[in-house]
């Protein structure tokens, strides 16, 4: 159990086995409707802040603005990175979105596949792609 802030509010968050949701490592999540913020065990404590205010910006910072709320959330979340870490990190981010981006196109996750959230994927995907090679 953790703490994380965001908009001057704190939100207590579960770190969770790996694997334990859809079988992926690195997954963050919430559940709007009981207010259950989690993350997995196996993302580095450094980077989990930066992690979970991705996922609360997407729910609550880009509410009603249709698409691109993932990669919007993205381009917030690195300027709150440390300039120290922000290369390896936006690399790890770029792992952990590839990953997830397999499992809803060719792995397990393609029965529950859903066209809009893949494209949410690779537009986040395609954005970390070119702050890497800036």
């Amino acid at each position: 159990m953790g703490v994380v802030q965001y908009r001057n509010k704190e939100y207590e968050y579960s770190v969770m086995k790996r694997g334990m949701i859809l079988g992926l490592s690195n997954f963050v999540g919430f559940v709007e409707s009981s207010n259950f913020l989690y993350i997995s065990e196996d993302v580095p404590v450094k980077y989990r802040k930066y992690v979970l205010r991705h996922e609360l910006r997407e729910c609550f910072g880009y509410r009603g603005s249709g698409e691109e709320k993932c990669r919007r959330s993205l381009e917030a979340e690195l300027k709150e990175v440390p300039d120290a870490l922000k290369r390896r990190y936006v690399w790890w981010r770029f792992r952990s979105f590839n990953t997830l981006f397999w499992y809803y196109s060719e792995g397990p996750g393609r029965v529950a596949y859903d066209e809009k959230y893949l494209y949410e994927i690779l537009g986040s995907l395609l954005f970390l792609e070119s702050a890497l090679n800036r």
